[in-house]
């Protein structure tokens, strides 16, 4: 009696290896049969690229959250950069040498340089005065710091500069201690805008005597240590500030992200699970009533065994398939796509590494299949000759 080669226990047993006569025919006769599911099965399918599609996206908003929580827990270098330039403007060693001689408004009159000589100080001192009047003549007022402070209260008496008056107390701390008084501090910077955050002038002043006090190399944390001594505009303006708002509406995003894409997979695999349970239904009562119409002759050339497996393991091996294989294929698809253009996006180098490191891999891997194909089959055809055998003894 011939004996089909296809040997397989009825529940759950290992199959032999076989290759499809005509796979063509039988995914067109299979999609015909699918062809009254086709309504669930398109849900199914863009339910599946929808899901694939917000797993792709969700990462960048994360990326984003992180970023966002990021900026906020360090120093605003954009503002401090944006405020040192601002202030350099109208604030530097430039511009105050050029306004100094407007500001100090020495009175060297005769008058003046007689009664300094006839003043009761040191001949030294009255030496340093008359080597300042000649660098004085040249537009140098460095040498006037070192003068005794009679002297300066002499040559230095109230003036005004741009509808300001100016001490002579003033100009003497100036010239002595580098210190500008809030009137001058008013007169030689004007108030700005950083960020939104007016900045007084006197801030700005506070700035720059706090930031000259570092040096070059100064560490992040002797930075942090000097803003914390700033005023409050300046605070406002270079501390660090998480936009609370922003990381709640990020993280608000990417939970209803994460959520919709699980409920996508979760109607997609219903909707599958669906279909494949109902065809496996339709499938089985067709193949009941195939075999009620089978001739005894075909139960004689063919083992009980095979008969059962497709009656059987068939029918379930197909329902799985389409419950597992076919969203997952769209899915995958899709992911695969998605991620690809992805990584060009992010860093088109590494993409490129990584596509051609997986592609090595793949080669690698074929060779080997290649190799030990054949040890399988002939593993899987005894495995079915044998089960076949057992099978029948019992």
């Amino acid at each position: 009696m011939h004996e089909n080669k296809r040997q397989t226990p009825p529940m759950g047993g290992p199959k032999p290896a076989e290759s499809a006569k005509d796979f063509k025919g039988s995914l067109k006769r299979l999609f015909h049969e699918l062809d009254i599911y086709k309504v669930l099965i398109y849900i199914a399918f863009v339910l599946a690229i929808l899901g694939a599609v917000i797993s792709i996206l969700a990462p960048n908003r994360l990326s984003d959250l992180t970023d966002e929580i990021s900026k906020g827990l360090v120093l605003k270098t954009d503002n401090l950069e944006t405020l040192t330039k601002e202030i350099n403007k109208n604030f530097n060693e430039d511009v105050l040498k050029e306004k100094m001689p407007e500001i100090l408004a020495f009175n060297l009159s005769e008058n003046n340089i007689a009664k300094v000589m006839k003043m009761d100080i040191k001949a030294q001192e009255k030496e340093d005065f008359t080597k300042a009047l000649k660098k004085l003549e040249k537009g140098n007022t460095d040498s006037l710091s070192k003068l005794n402070k009679d002297i300066l209260e002499v040559i230095l008496p109230d003036s005004t500069y741009k509808d300001k008056k100016i001490t002579t107390e003033e100009k003497i701390k100036l010239l002595k201690n580098n210190e500008l008084s809030k009137n001058l501090q008013n007169i030689l910077l004007t108030e700005i805008t950083v960020d939104g955050v007016k900045i007084s002038a006197h801030s700005q002043y506070e700035f720059i005597t706090i930031m000259s006090s570092l040096d070059k190399d100064a560490s992040a944390s002797k930075i942090y240590q000097k803003i914390d001594k700033m005023p409050k505009d300046i605070k406002e303006v270079l501390e660090t500030n998480i936009d609370f708002k922003k990381v709640k509406a990020l993280a608000l995003l990417l939970v209803v992200m994460y959520l919709v894409s699980a409920l996508c997979t979760y109607f997609q695999a219903i909707c599958m699970t669906n279909v494949a349970n109902r065809f496996a239904n339709h499938l089985r009562g067709e193949i009941s009533v195939k075999i009620n119409k089978l001739p005894l002759k075909y139960f004689d050339k063919h083992k009980i065994g095979d008969t059962l497996s497709r009656v059987t393991n068939d029918v379930d091996t197909i329902a799985q398939s389409m419950n597992q294989s076919l969203s997952s294929l769209v899915s995958s698809v899709t992911l695969f796509l998605g991620t690809i253009i992805m990584m060009f996006i992010t860093n088109w180098i590494l993409a490129l590494t990584a596509i051609i490191s997986s592609l090595l891999g793949f080669f690698g891997m074929s060779g080997i299949l290649k190799k030990s194909q054949k040890y399988f089959n002939a593993r899987q055809e005894e495995l079915g000759n044998l089960n076949g055998h057992i099978e029948e003894i019992y």
